[in-house]
C-alpha cells in the first residue's frame, strides 16, 4: 500500500541533522519532481520494482533499459522509462558486454541528457558484474553530473557472488572505480555478506535472499533522501571530505532501540566501523506499540557511539510493514579519498574473505 505525502510526513517523529561547524537552512529536495530512482539493468530494475511494496510511491521510479537486448527490461513496470537503445538497433560487435553497453550509452547521450535534465537528484540502483548495470551506470552518473555539477548522484550497487566468477568480479571493480568519480555517495551491497545471515541457503534462492536484504537498506535510504535535512547533510559531507562510500547494515529488536542498534553493528552486513565513519545515515522503523521515549532517545544512543566530529542525520518512521517492532538501518560513510575500498578490499568482499564464516557451508 502506498502512502501519500501527508501520511509520510505524519509518520516522521524525528528528523535530525547535526553539523557543529556549518549551518544551513532547511535546504530540501527543492521539488519532489526533481528526484528519481533509476533502476539500471536487470538487477537494478528488479530491486526498485519491489519498492512500492514497502510503501514507496511508484512515481519516483524510472526503468533504464536496453530495448535492443532481449529481456533487458523484463521487470520494468513504471510509468517512466529511459531506453539506451531501441529494439531495432543492431547490437555492437564489441566482445565485452559492459563495454558494449557503455558505447550504447555514449551513442544515446543526447537522448539521455534530455531525459535527465529535469532532475536534481538521482539514486542509481544497479548490480555490478553483469552487462547493463555495469556498463551503463557510470556513464549515466557522468552525464548527470555534466548536465549540472551541482546535481546529486547517489549510487546503490550490489557486488557479485564468488561463484559468479573472476570475470564478473573484474568488471564490477572497473565499474565501481568509474562510478566513484561521479557519485556524491556510493553504497555497496556485497552479495557474499548476505550468506552470513543464513545457516544454509539453496542456490536457487541466493538472489531472492539478497534482494530482500538490500531492499531494507534501499527503503531506508529513500526515506532519508526525501528528509528535509538530507541535502544539507550531503552538502556538508562533500564539502568537508569529498564524495563518500558506505555499506548498509540493519538490526531488529522486540525490546528496545539499543538492542536493535547493537544487532545492526554485529550483523555480517556491517562493513564499516562507526569509529571510522565521518557521517552516518540512520533510519529507525517502529510499530505502534513502541514507547515514544525509545524513539526520542535513539539519536542520543547513536551519537554516543560516533566520533564527535561525525555528521549524523536521523529519521524515525512508523511502518507496520517492517518484520520487527523495532528496526534500525545504519549507513556509515567514509571518504572515498581514504581508499578504504581498494581493489584488495573489493576482492575480499566478493570472495567472502572479509569476515569469519565459511561461504561454502552456507550454500545447499
Amino acid at each position: 500500500m502506498e502512502m501519500d505525502s501527508n501520511e509520510k510526513e505524519k509518520n516522521v517523529i524525528t528528523n535530525a541533522y547535526e553539523d557543529n561547524s556549518i549551518k544551513y537552512s532547511n535546504e530540501t529536495i527543492e521539488n519532489l519532481s526533481n528526484f528519481r530512482i533509476l533502476g539500471v539493468g536487470t538487477s537494478g530494475n528488479k530491486l526498485i520494482e519491489m519498492l512500492p511494496g514497502n510503501g514507496i510511491d511508484r512515481s519516483f521510479i524510472v526503468n533504464v533499459c536496453a530495448d535492443c537486448l532481449p529481456r533487458s527490461c523484463a521487470w520494468a513496470k513504471s510509468r517512466e522509462r529511459i531506453s539506451i537503445c531501441e529494439a531495432d538497433k543492431p547490437r555492437t560487435g564489441i566482445p565485452n558486454p559492459p563495454e558494449s553497453i557503455r558505447w550504447l550509452v555514449i551513442e544515446a547521450e543526447e537522448n539521455l541528457r534530455r531525459a535527465l535534465s529535469s532532475y536534481k537528484t538521482i539514486l542509481i540502483v544497479a548490480g555490478l558484474g553483469g552487462s547493463i548495470g555495469t556498463g551503463a551506470s557510470p556513464e549515466i552518473a557522468r552525464i548527470f553530473k555534466e548536465i549540472n555539477k551541482n546535481n546529486r548522484v547517489i549510487s546503490f550497487v550490489s557486488l557479485p557472488f564468488k561463484y559468479e566468477g573472476k570475470y564478473k568480479q573484474d568488471d564490477a571493480i572497473k565499474a565501481f572505480e568509474k562510478l566513484k568519480l561521479y557519485s556524491d555517495l556510493i553504497i555497496i551491497a556485497p552479495n557474499m555478506r548476505v550468506l552470513g545471515l543464513y545457516r544454509k541457503m539453496p542456490v536457487d534462492l541466493l538472489f531472492t535472499a539478497s534482494d530482500s536484504v538490500f531492499l531494507v537498506s534501499l527503503t531506508a535510504l529513500y526515506y532519508s533522501i526525501l528528509g528535509r535535512d538530507f541535502p544539507g547533510f550531503l552538502k556538508s559531507l562533500t564539502l568537508r571530505y569529498g564524495s563518500g562510500i558506505s555499506m548498509a547494515t540493519y538490526g531488529d529488536s522486540n525490546v528496545n532501540v539499543e538492542e536493535a542498534f547493537n544487532n545492526a553493528l554485529g550483523s555480517p552486513l556491517s562493513g564499516i566501523e562507526l569509529r571510522d565513519a565521518v557521517g552516518l545515515i540512520a533510519t529507525l522503523f517502529y510499530s505502534n506499540n513502541i514507547d515514544e521515549n525509545e524513539i526520542k532517545n535513539a539519536p542520543r544512543i547513536i551519537r554516543e557511539r560516533l566520533n564527535r566530529s561525525s555528521l549524523l542525520t536521523f529519521k524515525a518512521i512508523k511502518n507496520e510493514m517492517v518484520d520487527a517492532p523495532i528496526r534500525i538501518v545504519l549507513i556509515p560513510i567514509v571518504p572515498v579519498k581514504e581508499n578504504m575500498f581498494d581493489r584488495e578490499r573489493m576482492e575480499m568482499e566478493m570472495n567472502g574473505k572479509i569476515f569469519d564464516f565459511s561461504w561454502e557451508n552456507s550454500i545447499d
